[in-house]
C-alpha cells in the first residue's frame, strides 16, 4: 500500500510510510476503517485521497508494525506514490516505487531542424524507459497484511487475473457475501440494417438470444479479459470464437502511428517524417511489454500466400519463418509493397487507397516491413529480444469469405468497466458472419495513445494522451465505416449488447 496526504486536491507524497492495514478486525469482522470505507464508497479521486488519510491514519497507530516491515526491506528509502488512480466497477488500487529523477536526456547527435531528437541511431528503449519507468513492489506477505497488489486490466480497469483484497474488492470475511462478479446471462439483439434477407432477425434471436439466455445460448458466448486477449482482423473465416477489429491488432498499430504522426504535425507530403528504423524501434518496443498471453496479431490467406509462392518464384514459403533464399528474392519488398499479397481486406485497403483513411501513402508499408522483420527475428535470430518471446502472430485463414450478416457485439456497462468482452463464433449453423467489437477496442487504443504519448512526452514535443485517444477513436470509426461499406454493405447489421 501506499500512504499519502491531500492538499488543495492533490496528491503529495509521503516517503516514510508503507503501510496498509489489513481490513478484517481479530475474528474475522471488519475494521473500523474498511466499515468506514464501505459505507463511504465513491467513484473518483476523492476516494483514492480518502483511502490515503485512512491509511496514513492507520499506519501511525501501527507503529510496531511498520518498524517489523522497515527492517524487513519491504519499506524502501525512496517515495512511495500512487502512479495514477484508477476509477471504475471493481477497480484496484496498484502502487509502485517512485524511481529518482533522472537527468534530462542530451539531444542526440542527429537532432532535427525543428528540436525533435530523434535519432535513428539512438535506442528508443532509453528514453522510453526514461519516461515510464515503474517498478511494482513486491505483493506484501498474507500473514502481515491480508492481501497482494491486485491485477489490472486494460485502461486502468480491474483485470480478471491477480490478487490481493482490499476495500474495493472486497474484503471477504465470514458472513459476508463476495463482490458480484460478471456473468452473462442476458442478450439484446437490434436490427440495425435489414439489408439480403441471408440471415434474418428470426434466425439471429434464435441462436445467440433474445432476452433471457438457454444454456445452449450461454455457451456460445465466453466473456474474455480485453487486456489479455488479442484482436482478430474482422474477417468470416476466424475459425475460434475471438475479438475482432479491421486489420486485427496490426491494424490498430497503424491507426495509432498515423495519430501519433498527425498529432505531432510530422506529417507533410509523401516524405516520411519517421525512418524505418524508427517505425521498427517503435513496434518492438510495444511488443515487448504486451503480456504473455497477447500477442499482436496479423492475418493473411492462402490466396496471398499462393500468390507469392508464383511470382518469387518459390514452394512451400513459409511466411513467419523464411528461407535465406525467399529472403534473398525479395519476400519483404513483395509484402510491402503489393497489397494482392495480403489476406487481410481491411490491409489491403490501407495500402490501395490510405486517402480514404487519412494515411500517408509511406506508413502502411513501413510498418509491414517492421512487423515482418520482427517476426522473423522472433523466429530465427538468437540476439534478438524477441526471439522465442511469440510477441508476434501471423494468422493464416483458409477458405473463402462468404459472410451472410455483420454482428457488433458489446457488453453491458458493469462488464464492459471491468474491462470484459464477449467473443461469440463467427460459424454458427453451417453459416459464417462477420463479428466486430467496437467497444471493447476502446480499451487497446487508449493503452495505444498512452504508449505514444510516453514516446513522445520524452522528446522536445509532447502529445497529450486523451487528445489522441479521441483522435484514434475518430479514426477508428472510420476504419470500420469504410471497410465495412467495401465488404459487408448488402449484409443484414445486428447489435447484440450481452448483460
Amino acid at each position: 500500500g501506499s500512504s499519502a496526504v491531500a492538499d488543495k486536491a492533490h496528491v503529495r507524497h509521503v516517503p516514510a510510510l508503507a503501510l496498509a492495514p489489513a481490513h478484517c478486525a481479530p475474528g474475522g469482522r471488519l475494521s473500523a476503517d474498511a466499515r468506514a470505507m464501505k459505507r463511504r464508497r465513491q467513484p473518483g479521486p476523492p476516494k483514492v485521497v480518502g483511502q490515503g488519510l485512512r491509511r496514513l491514519r492507520a499506519a501511525v497507530r501501527s507503529t510496531a508494525l511498520l518498524l517489523f516491515l522497515g527492517g524487513a526491506g519491504l519499506a524502501p528509502a525512496s517515495a512511495l506514490s500512487y502512479p495514477y488512480w484508477r476509477a471504475g466497477v471493481g477497480a484496484p488500487l496498484q502502487f509502485a516505487a517512485v524511481p529518482p529523477a533522472a537527468p534530462a536526456p542530451a539531444a542526440a547527435s542527429g537532432e532535427a531542424p525543428d528540436g525533435d531528437p530523434w535519432d535513428a541511431n539512438a535506442s528508443l528503449n532509453s528514453t522510453f524507459n526514461a519516461s515510464s519507468s515503474e517498478a511494482l513492489l513486491p505483493p506484501l506477505s498474507p500473514d502481515v497484511v491480508g492481501g497482494g497488489i491486485a491485477g489490472s486490466g486494460a485502461d486502468g480497469v480491474a483485470g480478471g487475473s491477480g490478487g490481493g483484497s482490499g476495500p474495493d474488492d472486497g474484503c471477504v470475511c465470514p458472513g459476508e457475501e463476495p463482490a458480484p462478479k460478471c456473468q452473462v446471462s442476458k442478450v439484446m439483439v437490434r436490427e440495425e440494417h435489414s439489408g439480403s434477407h441471408t440471415f434474418s432477425l428470426a434466425e439471429i434471436s434464435a441462436i445467440f438470444g433474445a432476452g433471457a439466455l438457454n444454456e445452449a445460448q450461454r455457451r456460445l458466448v465466453t466473456l474474455v479479459n480485453i487486456s489479455e486477449t488479442s484482436f482478430m482482423c474482422l474477417d468470416d473465416r476466424a475459425q475460434a470464437p475471438s475479438l475482432a477489429t479491421p486489420g486485427g491488432d496490426l491494424g490498430e498499430f497503424i491507426l495509432a502511428l498515423a495519430g501519433y504522426v498527425q498529432e505531432r504535425n510530422q506529417g507533410r507530403g509523401d516524405a516520411p517524417p519517421l525512418s524505418q528504423e524508427q517505425v521498427d524501434s517503435m513496434l518492438e518496443e510495444y511488443v515487448m511489454a504486451l503480456p504473455p498471453s497477447r500477442p499482436l496479431l496479423h492475418c493473411t490467406d492462402e490466396n496471398a500466400l499462393h500468390h507469392l509462392e508464383d511470382v518469387l518464384p518459390l514452394e512451400n514459403l513459409d511466411l513467419t519463418n523464411p528461407s535465406e533464399q525467399a529472403k534473398s528474392l525479395g519476400l519483404l519488398d513483395k509484402l510491402a509493397t503489393d497489397s494482392i499479397n495480403h489476406g487481410d481486406s481491411h490491409i489491403r485497403l490501407l495500402m490501395d487507397k490510405p486517402e480514404w483513411f487519412q494515411l500517408d501513402r509511406w506508413l502502411v508499408p513501413m510498418v509491414l516491413r517492421s512487423f515482418y522483420t520482427s517476426l522473423w527475428k522472433q523466429n530465427q535470430d538468437r540476439t534478438s529480444p524477441l526471439y522465442a518471446t511469440h510477441k508476434l502472430k501471423l494468422e493464416l485463414l483458409n477458405g473463402i469469405s462468404d459472410p451472410k450478416a455483420f454482428l457488433e457485439v458489446s457488453s453491458g456497462e458493469f462488464c464492459h468497466e471491468a474491462g470484459l468482452a464477449p467473443r461469440v463464433p463467427s460459424h454458427v449453423q453451417g453459416r459464417s458472419v462477420l463479428v466486430s467489437h467496437l467497444d471493447a477496442v476502446s480499451f487497446r487504443r487508449r493503452d495505444l495513445a498512452n504508449f505514444f504519448a510516453r514516446i513522445a512526452n520524452a522528446t522536445p514535443r509532447k502529445l497529450d494522451a486523451e487528445r489522441l485517444f479521441q483522435r484514434l477513436e475518430r479514426h477508428g470509426w472510420l476504419a470500420l465505416e469504410t471497410t465495412g461499406s467495401r465488404i459487408a454493405s448488402a449484409l443484414p447489421f445486428y447489435t447484440l449488447i450481452y448483460s
